[in-house]
Formats: structure tokens, C-alpha cells, sequence
């Protein structure tokens, strides 16, 4: 199944710059994804195939289950289990399931995650096979050669064939991690994904069984983070001066009167 032509191509059209994206802090609080208060973050998008075999690909609504079932679903669904998304295909279709990064502003992005798993209910005994794309991008949405992020790479980012089966159980994807063993081809650079978008999709193939077998197992996607230094705004104010701030308050602008903006963990433009 693997190849770039069998990734959703309403996965593809998403508009990287206006579409949301996961974002990995609230203040100073890191976010869970890819759920977060039993609902979806934003900037994560599902869909699953529809028609003969898996070959036609649509932007479902399938409808998310209340809770998680105990036995096999009987038709495509989703549901969340605490932090944590399942996606069921069923017998003759295929998942696929996008996750849209920004780590505008943000400095020393590195070590993305994904935590992935497999739902087997009471005895699952069909599993699917799983490709990924990775893709990075600038601000205004054009693409970052792979040599921008690894030193002297000569690949370039795009499919990853068969990087996940469900019958591997649980599994940690990583992507862009620091090393300092110096025989390391291509390292990381540090810094190269700060103010970038990224888009990971991962797509399966039809589930594939015994003869007679009629039960998939679902992808369990527990946990999705990327790494960055923690970002900070203080005001300081002048130790001597005065500073006032709301209607008809006003402060002299004199040497004693000032206000310093600082920032860590960020990069803002001035």
C-alpha cells in the first residue's frame, strides 16, 4: 500500500496557513494532544475511505462514540479514552488521521513524539499497516529542504513506509532529536524548526487477516508533543519610577518612569 499516492488527498488540500494547528502551550502550561477534555485539539483532522477497497477517500462524518466499547465496533469510529484517540476503519476501509504543528514564536523546538498503540478489544485478529509523511514548512507555507534541518542531509522529508503495524503494540515515533555522538550522519540543528509549521499524517492500509478473520484492530494515538524552551513575558518596572496605567492616569516620560519588556523561550519581532 505504501506510496505517496495513496495518502487522502483531502489530507493534502488542507490549508496549511489558515487551517488551525496544534499549539504546545497555554502560557506557560504545556497542552495535551491529541485530546484534551475529552474533546479533539484543534489541528487535528480524520478521515476515512469509502468505497470499493479503500480507493475512494472522504472527509466522513463519523459520528464519536460516547464512550469506548468493550467488543469490536461494527462500523467506522472514534472515540477518546482520556488522553488518548482511537480510530476504527472496519473490514474494507482505511484511516488516516493528520496532526498540523505551529511552533511560530517558539525557540529551540526539537524531539517530537508520537505515542501510538493498538485497541484489540476482546480478540482482535485484523491488523493494519501504517505509512507516515512528514512535512515542514516556513511561515508562509513553503517547504524547508531537509538540509535546513539536518546538517549536510542528502534525503529529503516525505513517505515513510510501513513505520507502524498495529500488531506492534505500543510504539514511540521520534523525530528530530538532538545528538552529540559526532559520528552521527546528518544531526539535528538545533533551532531549525523554530517558526515552522508541520504537517504528519499517518495512513493505513485495508486491515489484513486470517481467512475468516473479521475483527481490526483500532490505532490508539496516546500522545502527539514536541519539545521547546518554556516561553515567558515579564514587565519589569522601574525600581524608582512610577508607572500608571488606566483612564485618565498618566505617566511622565522621564528617566525614572520606565517599563522593560523581556521574553524568554520566544522570539517576537519588534
Amino acid at each position: 500500500m505504501s506510496g505517496i499516492n495513496d495518502f487522502p488527498p483531502v489530507h493534502d488540500e488542507l490549508n496549511l496557513l489558515t487551517t488551525p494547528k496544534i499549539l504546545q502551550w497555554n502560557n506557560q502550561s504545556r497542552l495535551e494532544a491529541p485530546v484534551a477534555g475529552g474533546a479533539l485539539v484543534q489541528g487535528v483532522y480524520l478521515s476515512f475511505s469509502d468505497g470499493g477497497e479503500g480507493s475512494v477517500w472522504n472527509e466522513m462524518e463519523v459520528n464519536k462514540l460516547v464512550s469506548a466499547p468493550e467488543t469490536n465496533p461494527t462500523a467506522t469510529a472514534w472515540w477518546t479514552d482520556g488522553s488518548a484517540l482511537n480510530l476504527f476503519a472496519g473490514e474494507a476501509k482505511r484511516m488516516a488521521v493528520t496532526f498540523q504543528l505551529s511552533t511560530k514564536y517558539l525557540k529551540q523546538v526539537n524531539d517530537l513524539e508520537i505515542v501510538l498503540d493498538a485497541n484489540r478489544f476482546e480478540g482482535a485478529n485484523m491488523d493494519l499497516d501504517f505509512d507516515l509523511k512528514l512535512e515542514v514548512f516556513d511561515l508562509n507555507g513553503i517547504p524547508v529542504p531537509y538540509s535546513s534541518v539536518y546538517a549536510g542531509g542528502t534525503s529529503s522529508f516525505g513517505v515513510i513506509p510501513g513505520i507502524y503495524n498495529t500488531g506492534d503494540g505500543r510504539k514511540v515515533l521520534k523525530f528530530f532529536q538532538h545528538s552529540t555522538d559526532p559520528g552521527v550522519p546528518s544531526p539535528f540543528i538545533p533551532g531549525s524548526l523554530d517558526n515552522k509549521l508541520l504537517r504528519i499524517t499517518l495512513v493505513s492500509g485495508i486491515p489484513v487477516g486470517e481467512i475468516g478473520a473479521h475483527a481490526p484492530a483500532a490505532l490508539v494515538v496516546n500522545r502527539i508533543s514536541i519539545q521547546s524552551e518554556t516561553p515567558s513575558l515579564n514587565l519589569d518596572l522601574s525600581n524608582h519610577g512610577v508607572f500608571e496605567a488606566g483612564m485618565n492616569c498618566i505617566t511622565p516620560f522621564v528617566p525614572e518612569n520606565t517599563v522593560t519588556l523581556s521574553a524568554s523561550g520566544l522570539t517576537l519581532k519588534v
